[in-house]
């Protein structure tokens, strides 16, 4: 059964909802005017579902731009991150 806490509920007893969410098997809902807003739950419920961890690249041009030397003038980095117009 779907377990649902309202967004005041969750306001006013935070510790006893967040430590109830992370014992039991199922995600607890948190919902706000009848949206579900967010979801607790506990971690082994979310590392099931995402066994492997997103490898993230970095850009050429981005890892250039970190590596460059820093300089001062915040007009001429805004220039040099917005290019010709």
């Amino acid at each position: 059964m779907m377990k649902t806490v309202t967004l005041e509920e969750l306001h006013g007893d935070t510790s006893k909802v967040v430590h109830h969410a992370s014992a039991v098997p199922v995600p607890t809902y948190i919902v706000d005017a009848g949206r579900i807003i967010a979801v607790l739950g506990n971690p082994g419920l979310f590392a099931a579902r995402h066994p492997q961890q997103r490898k993230r690249t970095i850009l050429p041009a981005f890892k250039d731009y970190m590596n460059r030397p820093s300089r001062s003038a915040l007009r001429e980095d805004l220039e040099a991150v917005r290019g010709e117009r």
